[in-house]
């Protein structure tokens, strides 16, 4: 059982702020130009990823796998868990969407879009052509395409 107050507890919290000094580099290469010519971002970015998960890791040995129970702590805590988490979250979608997306067959060639566009309009009016006078705001279907003319050219 290790303390968080022990040497090895002490010894696994500086490992963590360490990590974390770690994850932050890969914001600093990002935003201040300076420091790009210190190696590719491709680096930065696999050690943001490594260490945010050791961070986990020795946090949790850090506590020896227990919950904090004093306010603060636990909110910084949940708060670094949730980072961690919507990273996680952030990285798997990361490595799937582009795949999903090179499989679909929805691509625009852009010599359509006007095309396209006018298809979009069309489905457009007979949604406000099928709607009650009503709730259609005084939108009618002269209003309409005037309107969107006024924002599409």
């Amino acid at each position: 059982m290790i303390e968080p107050s022990s040497t090895t507890g002490i010894a696994f919290g500086i490992a963590s702020a360490v990590s974390l000094v770690a994850v932050m580099l890969y914001s600093a290469r990002r935003s201040m130009p300076a420091v790009r010519s210190l190696g590719p971002s491709r680096w930065y970015l696999q050690l943001h990823l490594w260490g945010g998960g050791l961070f986990v890791i020795f946090l949790l040995l850090h506590t020896d796998g227990r919950l904090p129970t004093a306010g603060l702590t636990v909110a910084l805590w949940v708060s670094s868990m949730w980072v961690v988490a919507t990273g996680a979250v952030g990285l798997v979608l990361q490595r799937t969407l582009p795949t999903l997306m090179q499989t679909t067959s929805v691509e625009v060639n852009l010599a359509r879009i006007p095309e396209l566009i006018a298809e979009l309009r069309g489905r457009a009016e007979l949604l406000v052509h099928g709607v009650d006078g009503r709730l259609r705001g005084g939108c009618t279907a002269t209003s309409y395409p005037r309107a969107l003319s006024r924002h599409t050219t």
